[in-house]
């Protein structure tokens, strides 16, 4: 293995929140330290998934001995280790259905590595702006549906809600992929499922360039549903609120009094219950430049 070593010139600073809102309980956030395989460099790294179907497949993940994440994050093949590494452990039945996003970031001295596989998120901030936004690996994908299609799966239309001011929702089109074991996603790519939906992980990296701030944010939809990414007021927030207020600014969100309007019909008021909601969980990792000694 390669010897590699670079002198650090950024604090790098993660930290995690996450409110179970259902009694499935299915939002998950760790983190640990890793090894490139290649290159022998060190890295830090967090992960978050959100499951859903049954919880074998989170559950399993959950189980997962530091030691064994630390290995497979790792892995240059991200997320087709974790994916073989679940489905030869977790026993899930075919019939069942049993899965989760999963979002990684590795930080490197030099480098920040971002990982998506579903429709979890992530965004990044360089120098207080907006400069990514990650897709959601769902059906309104164009290039998911092309992926699918050429496997010779089907989708069925549905709808989802979006967030259009801070007191007024509305309805959104979206959608299931249909796959062969008659299981219907919301997400093109999920671990588990035991591969069923197939992996082309979206891969985001960046350089790290000396006096440079970055801020990454990590989110299952149950935070970006909630989150308005065109209104300066939100990202305001994703760049300065620590993972525990956005979590909590989010939970208040989803629960508070909502005007819905939607198409051909009167505003309505109305109010989730708690059971109604989804699950939220938040990572963030603020890379600052070291001040000279």
């Amino acid at each position: 293995m390669a010897s590699y070593a670079m002198e650090s010139t950024h604090d790098i600073s993660m930290s995690s929140a996450v409110e179970q809102m259902t009694f499935k309980g299915q939002d998950y956030v760790c983190q640990g330290t890793g090894r490139n395989p290649m290159t022998g460099e060190k890295f830090q790294w967090i992960m978050l998934n959100d499951g859903h179907g049954n919880n074998a497949c989170i559950n399993f993940i959950r189980s997962i001995p530091q030691e064994k994440k630390d290995e497979l994050i790792g892995n240059i093949a991200t997320i087709h280790a974790l994916a073989e590494y679940i489905d030869r452990g977790a026993g899930i039945p075919s019939w069942e259905s049993s899965g989760a996003t999963c979002v990684i970031v590795k930080c490197y001295n030099d480098r920040v590595e971002c990982i998506s596989a579903g429709d979890s998120q992530f965004i990044v901030f360089k120098n207080g702006e907006l400069s990514y936004i990650s897709k959601e690996h769902n059906c309104q994908n164009e290039d998911e549906r092309q992926r699918l299609t050429e496997k010779g799966y089907s989708f069925i239309s549905s709808s989802n809600i979006k967030v259009v001011s801070e007191t007024t929702l509305t309805s959104t089109e979206s959608g299931y992929a249909c796959f062969p074991n008659g299981h219907r996603l919301a997400c093109t790519q999920a671990l588990g499922h035991n591969s069923t939906t197939g992996y082309d992980p979206e891969t985001y990296t960046f350089s790290l360039s000396l006096g440079d701030t970055y801020r990454v944010v990590l989110g299952s939809d149950g935070l970006y549903d909630m989150t308005m990414l065109d209104d300066p007021r939100d990202i305001q927030d994703l760049l300065r609120k620590t993972s525990q207020e956005l979590c909590n600014k989010t939970v208040n969100r989803w629960l508070q009094e909502w005007e819905a309007r939607l198409p051909n019909q009167e505003p309505q008021k109305f109010k989730y219950q708690r059971h109604d909601c989804d699950d939220v969980s938040v990572a963030t990792i603020d890379i600052n430049p070291l001040l000279p000694v």
